[in-house]
């Protein structure tokens, strides 16, 4: 929700906004170890009927992509737009070592380590210049990742898993979708983030110049103006 705030401010000043926290994921406590991406998608379904919104536009970043791009495949007549930033599609070897090495470091308690490859999978360390991100925001996000109690650790492991269990997307989405990234994005690659857009059947791909993975921190006025033109119908290249 902290992440979101700016987002769903801006949002919101279009049409109505909800948050949703699923099990493990958020502030939601439920563990749910053996719900994967595809039961996640499932559950946002069901909650969607429970509320009777007929159509939704939906928007995910990084792990929540491969969620609502899941929802927006199998529940096409529930789905407006959607929006996408840093999907997952079929995680690099490399990729892997980096989830799978910080889980393995986090179950054996060495939690200094595990903060370092955290913050060194999500932050491209040979672009700090041009995306700005300061060492005092790469000290806080480390402390963050140090500070995680046993609750919070247990949940990094199932979503780590979730990642890990990522063989290929399910299917690509017909309805009109936003692809993005930060150009500088080494976790999800740009290049990964192009190949989802162009298997979609109508889809636009965008990269926010200067931005890493998180650009809706890094960039945030920049990303907010590009999800508000694209959610409200205005040309992308305006932006």
């Amino acid at each position: 929700f902290t992440s979101y705030k700016y987002c769903g401010e801006r949002i919101h000043q279009d049409f109505p906004v909800i948050l949703v926290d699923l099990p493990s994921l958020g502030s939601n406590d439920q563990l749910a170890p053996d719900l994967g991406m595809e039961d996640l998608a499932d559950l946002l379904f069901g909650f969607v009927e429970q509320m009777e919104l007929p159509k939704v536009h939906l928007m995910g970043l990084s792990l929540g992509s491969a969620i609502v791009s899941t929802f927006a495949y199998k529940y096409p007549e529930h789905t407006a737009k959607l929006i996408v930033a840093g999907i997952l599609t079929r995680p690099r070897k490399s990729w892997r070592m980096l989830v799978d090495e910080s889980v393995r470091v986090l179950d054996e308690g060495r939690m200094d380590e595990f903060s370092q490859a955290v913050v060194l999978y999500l932050v491209n360390y040979n672009r700090i210049k041009e995306t700005g991100i300061t060492s005092t925001a790469r000290r806080l996000f480390y402390r963050q990742m140090k500070a995680l109690n046993e609750h919070q650790r247990e949940r990094y492991k199932i979503n780590g898993r979730r990642l890990l269990s990522v063989e290929g997307v399910l299917g690509y989405p017909d309805c009109e979708t936003l692809v993005t990234t930060g150009e500088f994005d080494s976790f999800t690659l740009p290049w990964e983030n192009a190949m989802f857009a162009r298997k979609c059947s109508n889809a636009s791909f965008a990269l926010i110049e200067g931005a890493d993975h998180l650009p809706q921190l890094e960039k945030r006025e920049q990303s907010l103006e590009l999800f508000s033109a694209f959610l409200t119908g205005r040309p992308l290249d305006q932006v």
